[in-house]
């Protein structure tokens, strides 16, 4: 889980909806097998959110450094995407099963901001 359209090359954003959400499903169904042949365990199904192959804190233009790859708003869309493919909470899409949202790696604060926004 965790791929994202803007970030990860020529994947369509249905594309990357339906890996994600396939991704949480598989991971939730394998969670209820163990902690059915383990009774009294319990096991949590965690959403990924990022990283993205972009930054928002250095240019990818040696030239230029006040370029920027990508937005802001551009990342922020990106997670949003994200977390309505891997968790409950999707705006009127079936949703998937992820009992919990990760937030990975990130290069900046500004990038952590537009996370958790």
């Amino acid at each position: 889980m965790g791929l994202n359209h803007r970030c990860d090359g020529e994947l369509s954003r249905v594309q990357v909806y339906l890996i994600n959400k396939t991704a949480a499903e598989v991971a939730k169904r394998c969670t209820i097998k163990w902690m059915a042949a383990h009774p009294g365990s319990r096991k949590f199904v965690a959403g990924a959110i990022g990283p993205t192959s972009k930054t928002l804190s250095v240019s990818p233009s040696v030239e230029n450094p006040a370029y920027r790859g990508c937005t802001y708003d551009e990342i922020e869309q990106a997670y949003y995407e994200q977390v309505c493919s891997v968790s409950r909470w999707n705006s009127g899409r079936k949703a998937a099963p992820s009992d919990c949202l990760q937030s990975h790696t990130h290069r900046s604060s500004a990038s952590s901001h537009a996370c958790f926004v």
